[in-house]
Formats: C-alpha cells, sequence, structure tokens
C-alpha cells in the first residue's frame, strides 16, 4: 500500500473531490477522484467487511484504521481502500463521505428537499487566526471585532471574540459566519481603515483591518496563497481529465 496524503474539497456546490497527494506538504498531485451518487464507504472493521473488501484472511489490518471506497462500477477503479492515522480520522472520513454520497443520490434523484448539512471539518490547524476589524457586509457603516481563523480547506470562519470570563484554552466566541474561498477570490488594499484589505470574487467582498501593517502583510500574503492553490488544483484538475487517468493502486 503506497503512502499518500488525501485531501477533501468541495469544489463546487454538489461536485465533491478527492485529492491525492505524495506527502503530507501536498507538494505534488498524484490524482483526483470525483465522488458519484453510486459510490459508497465501508469502514474495515470486522473480518466480513475485510471479506467484502478482499483481503479475506488479512485480519492483521483490523485495527489499521482502514476504509474501503467504492465508487460505482462505471468508475476506472471501482474501489480503493484507504488508510488513516487513527479511529477519530476513520470514524471523520466515514460520517463526511457517507453524507456527501447521500447528498449526491439527492441531486440525481431531483429531490427538493434542502441540502443536508455538512459534517464537522476534518480536525485541521488554522493557517492564520487572530482578531480583525470587519465591517457589516449588509449595512457597510458599522464595524465589528471578529476572530478570523483560515483553514487549509480554504474556509474562512469568523467568531465572536473571546468572553473575557471564559477559562481554559477558549479562543474565541459563538461562530458568526464562514466564507468558503474560491479560485476566483483575491485581496486587494483597502484604504477606508488603517491597515485594511479586501477579500473578494466581486459578488461577495469582506473589508477588513489588521491591527498593524505585519498582521496585515501576514493576513493577506496567507490568504493569497491559499487562493493560488485553489487556482492550481482547478488547473491540475482540468489536465488530469483531459489526459488518461492512471490508476491510484499502480502508483
Amino acid at each position: 500500500m503506497a503512502e499518500i496524503s488525501c485531501s477533501f474539497q468541495e469544489s463546487i456546490p454538489g461536485a465533491y473531490f478527492i485529492w491525492f497527494y505524495n506527502d503530507e506538504e501536498m507538494s505534488i498531485l498524484r490524482g483526483v477522484i470525483q465522488l458519484t451518487p453510486e459510490g459508497s464507504v465501508l469502514p474495515l472493521r470486522t473480518e466480513e467487511d475485510l471479506l467484502q473488501a478482499g483481503m479475506a484472511g488479512k485480519t492483521k489490518h483490523l485495527d489499521s484504521f482502514l476504509f474501503m471506497l467504492s465508487l460505482g462500477e462505471s468508475a476506472p477503479e471501482p474501489d480503493i481502500v484507504l488508510q488513516t492515522s487513527n479511529a477519530s480520522e476513520l470514524a471523520n472520513w466515514d460520517s463526511y463521505l457517507n453524507i456527501c454520497f447521500e447528498q449526491l443520490k439527492r441531486i440525481k434523484a431531483g429531490s427538493n428537499s434542502a441540502i443536508l448539512p455538512m459534517a464537522p471539518a476534518m480536525q485541521e490547524e488554522a493557517l492564520a487566526e487572530g482578531l480583525l476589524l470587519k465591517r457589516a457586509v449588509k449595512s457597510g457603516r458599522n464595524f465589528k471585532t471578529r476572530y478570523f481563523m483560515l483553514f487549509p480547506d480554504a474556509r474562512l470562519m469568523y467568531y465572536t471574540p473571546k468572553d473575557s470570563k471564559a477559562k481554559g484554552d477558549v479562543r474565541h466566541g459563538e461562530m458568526k459566519g464562514v466564507m468558503q474561498l474560491t479560485a476566483d477570490f483575491f485581496c486587494s488594499d483597502w484604504n477606508g481603515k488603517k491597515y485594511g484589505f479586501t477579500v473578494s470574487d466581486l459578488q461577495t467582498t469582506f473589508y477588513l483591518s489588521a491591527q498593524s501593517s505585519e498582521e496585515k502583510l501576514f493576513w493577506v500574503g496567507t490568504i493569497t496563497g491559499v487562493i493560488r492553490n485553489l487556482i492550481f488544483r482547478e488547473e491540475a484538475m482540468t489536465d488530469h481529465f483531459l489526459e488518461p487517468q492512471e490508476s491510484v493502486a499502480e502508483r
């Protein structure tokens, strides 16, 4: 079993992809898998699960945090066995993928029911976090201090500041919103506030202000880096689908 790193992304609403990289630094893209409504996920926890995955007799793998990802008979590689690092990650992937498959089935069936809520995001360290001044999106008049966190999957989440009475390792209050960055976003300077900058895709724009020039440079640089990575992934995905797809198992 080759050792690779995986990243999950909803590139556009209702289109889910798993990206395979050569290492944890995600420096070289090895392949892309698009989930389909016919797909399913099976954690390999029992001997019966191993038998279904074609791994009969390999009971040593029962505690290896494996799961089988099935993509449907029409896929170039219908079944793929993947390994996570621990039981928590296995449960996370299982929950997240099952929700995605259920949502894809609803979309295919033309269901008018509300879109299913997504599973909690896989635990990742924030690339950047801290207090920023944010202008109200609707009125454009008042400003409020929010605690922002930028994650590797391009979520820019913001919360109320930490309650002064809160105890323990508490960094923020309740979540107020999230902006899912895409390749269409960009950062630019904004002179409306000292150390101001914007994050925008021309449809939605956040007007933000940092607490110093150094913090502003850090935020703009980090957000721009995430956007550049999204652009790279989008271009790589296009190239990948234009070329004959190599089986992940052969890598």
